[in-house]
């Protein structure tokens, strides 16, 4: 399921934008380096960990972006050369120094773990959750001692839920994209194919209208390549393009629009146990139904032909199959 052509692998992630949206619009890399600096120092600046606080206090009074980074890969390059992880701050950019200072002792080492293969932090080893815990006590601490906040001191509780702990019975629409997916697996068999994988679009509309393709692996590979030390050769390592969060896309405005009255007023969905027939059983997910992923049924013949795309028809199925082989 992509938002974005051609063939983007989407997963359930930690935003990788996270840490984008942690200090002010103002700071950055053409900031003056002692105002970045003295920002951190001050405490927490996080618009993130503001708005969390200021809708603490509106509770209790009963009312109801972009800007730094870490530099993750260059720290991972940095380890790689050997260098110990309490000499890694003086080795960055003022900016990303300021900002690696910032953190909590326990995010710098979460970020220092060993890199996942596209060269990116461990993100669901980073406690993001704690993180965003932390910058608001410490938002609310700063208050408290100004007299601009009078509630009770904030304590937070934590957890984490992974894939597992998430799960449940598969709904009529898991059941129906599965049987499609292994539908399309068949096909790839039975014309002697590897190497490709079977991707559905235009989910939003009933099964009858989806459009069924299978994509060559190697379409989705990015080759990064390091030496490890001067003069000596590259060494290359195939990865899956990373998929961030479309911060344009329909879902994340859709997020953004309606984000404080997610969080102050009580808009919950509860359809119930999952139903397989009647009223509610071919129900979807909002960020689902909102996105545009059809991008395989904008394409038309002739753009397959021109691209040397071949394409073939099923005779079994509503849909057509796309084998798609690329020429490099």
């Amino acid at each position: 399921m992509a938002s974005n052509p051609p063939f983007q692998v989407m997963e359930d992630q930690t935003d990788e934008d996270f840490f984008d949206k942690l200090v002010d619009d103002d700071f950055g890399p053409n900031s003056s380096d002692a105002a970045q600096v003295s920002k951190f120092s001050e405490g927490s600046d996080s618009d993130e960990a503001k708005a969390f606080a200021n809708l603490s206090i509106e509770d209790v009074n009963g009312g109801g972006e972009d800007g730094g980074v870490v530099e993750e890969e260059k720290i991972h390059g940095l380890l790689r050369q050997g260098i110990t992880a309490d000499k890694i701050s003086s080795q960055l950019s003022p900016w990303a120094y300021a900002l690696f200072e910032f953190l909590p002792i326990f995010i710098k080492k979460q970020l220092l773990l060993h890199p996942e293969s596209d060269d990116s932090a461990q993100l669901s080893q980073i406690e993001a959750e704690k993180l965003l815990a932390h910058l608001v006590e410490v938002e609310m601490n700063k208050r408290q001692k100004e007299g601009t906040y009078k509630g009770k001191k904030f304590n937070a509780i934590c957890h984490f839920f992974g894939y597992q702990a998430r799960g449940s019975l598969p709904s009529k629409f898991d059941c129906d994209y599965a049987y499609v997916l292994g539908h399309i697996c068949y096909h790839i068999l039975a014309a002697g194919l590897n190497g490709y994988m079977a991707t559905v679009t235009n989910l939003k509309n009933p099964v009858n209208k989806w459009r069924c393709a299978a994509a060559p692996i190697t379409a989705m590979l990015t080759v990064n390549r390091w030496a490890q030390s001067p003069g000596a050769p590259s060494i290359g390592k195939p990865a899956i393009h990373p998929a961030t969060v479309d911060l344009n896309g329909k879902a994340y405005g859709l997020l953004r629009q309606n984000g404080v009255r997610f969080l102050l007023d009580d808009l919950y969905r509860n359809p119930g146990p999952l139903q397989f027939d009647g009223p509610g059983a071919d129900a979807k997910a909002v960020t689902l139904c909102v996105e545009d992923q059809d991008y395989m049924g904008r394409l038309d013949e002739h753009t397959f032909f021109a691209f040397g795309i071949g394409v073939l028809e099923l005779t079994d199925w509503t849909n057509t199959l796309f084998f798609l082989s690329f020429r490099f």
